[in-house]
């Protein structure tokens, strides 16, 4: 399976859109999660914009003002979709790999700035994937804070914010993966594939 997160700061005008398809099309991906696409409705015309196949689902969540929004976009034949929920700052699509066989829980994330809106929303996560520990799952987004201050250029100390999102982290038993690209996607426990 191949999954894109991407944090694209507006889906508004036609040549974002075309490079956006551009990208996705090279990379020829099964799943995508467009964070901060800053748009209140997602219509199939404008999925189909972006989406390199006839042959895709997607699910959204809202945007809130000038930010926010996840579009979650999906090759149907790869991936079957049980179920999806919207939560506060984060789309949750369950459903089931084809070719690998297996079920999951992906979770795409676009946390707030501010901490303590951050800790309400790895609180709220917490509680959600706590009800999952029977499928596998994947967390991916811009969640807004680095987990240690080596990983933010001309960070020198540990922020109180920056130790709740560890905490959050280590709770849950996230661990990071080698991907392609940037690092900090965070993804369940490989004892539960």
């Amino acid at each position: 399976m191949r999954i894109v997160s991407w944090n694209v700061r507006g889906l508004g005008n036609a040549a974002k859109r075309r490079g956006v398809r551009d990208v996705l099309r090279q990379q020829r991906c099964d799943m995508v999660f467009l964070l901060e696409s800053k748009l209140e409705k997602v219509s199939a015309e404008l999925v189909a914009s972006l989406w390199f196949s006839d042959s895709f689902e997607f699910s959204f969540e809202p945007s809130v003002g000038a930010s926010g929004e996840i579009v979650v976009i999906w090759e149907v034949a790869r991936f079957r979709l049980i179920e999806s929920a919207v939560l506060p700052h984060a789309m949750v699509v369950c459903g089931r790999w084809l070719l690998e066989e297996f079920d999951c829980v992906l979770v795409a994330v676009y946390a707030p700035c501010g901490g303590h809106e951050q800790r309400e929303v790895w609180d709220m996560l917490e509680s959600f994937l706590s009800a999952k520990v029977d499928r596998a799952w994947c967390v991916a987004g811009d969640f807004n804070v680095v987990r240690w201050s080596s990983e933010r250029a001309g960070c020198f100390r540990m922020s109180p914010f920056m130790t709740v999102f560890s905490e959050f982290i280590d709770r849950v038993g996230l661990v990071d993966l080698p991907l392609l690209g940037k690092r900090f996607t965070w993804f369940g426990p490989s004892n539960r594939l």
